[in-house]
């Protein structure tokens, strides 16, 4: 037994609304019983035995929603568009169904024109959303760029750090000239090492002399 998508939202659309209760029924049967690629051939002798409507032909209120074909056929113009999403020819089903817009000459779905179904919107939401998540990711993750002396003075002013003139220009002086690594890898946030920098100034016995000696460990590293 076939399967396929059906409109929930269509009971709140303006034009579903306005049609009668035995419109209803017949638009719903014609989606049930039209072919793959939303062409639906009339057999009004089997619609009112099936519905139990007596109908000879499709009322005018249908007029925007199908296009006819020929005496007897009609295209569903929302169907496809619904149903599939992109349709491709790398796709068995997609190509079964654009051979058969190509026999009735219809070429408003044209291959790999982007379309909306159920499956694909939720596809292209979830694509654009991560997207989103990307590129926040290329903001949060974009170059370092090493401060001026000038801010870095300016932001331990600002936290209102021990000495700011001095240690400001210490640990811009010291990053500086070890072309803002921390260890083996490029510093990454230069106020969290600011940080760091202030508490383990706190902790270190002042002494003038305890940035002249060079064999002394980078107490100062961002871990």
């Amino acid at each position: 037994m076939a399967k396929r998508f059906t409109d929930t939202n269509k009971w709140s659309k303006s034009w579903f609304m306005d049609l009668s209760t035995m419109d209803k029924l017949l638009w719903i049967y014609i989606l049930d019983t039209c072919d793959h690629a939303g062409i639906w051939e009339a057999n009004w002798k089997l619609v009112n035995f099936m519905t139990g409507l007596t109908l000879s032909g499709l009322p005018e209120s249908f007029n925007k929603q199908v296009t006819p074909l020929d005496g007897k056929r009609y295209f569903i113009r929302d169907f496809v568009e619904f149903q599939y999403g992109i349709l491709t020819d790398n796709n068995n089903a997609h190509r079964s169904v654009l051979n058969v817009l190509q026999k009735y000459n219809i070429k408003t779905l044209a291959p790999n024109e982007p379309l909306n179904s159920p499956s694909q919107g939720a596809q292209d939401k979830d694509k654009d959303k991560d997207k989103v998540k990307d590129k926040d990711i290329r903001v949060k993750s974009k170059i370092f760029k090493p401060p001026t002396l000038d801010e870095v003075r300016k932001y331990f002013e600002e936290k209102k750090y021990s000495n700011p003139v001095t240690e400001s220009e210490k640990f811009w002086n010291f990053y500086e000239s070890k072309g803002w690594m921390v260890g083996k890898n490029k510093m990454k946030k230069w106020h969290s090492s600011a940080s760091n920098w202030n508490k383990r100034d706190r902790n270190i016995t002042k002494s003038d002399n305890r940035f002249d000696n060079p064999d002394r460990k980078d107490a100062y590293a961002d871990l």
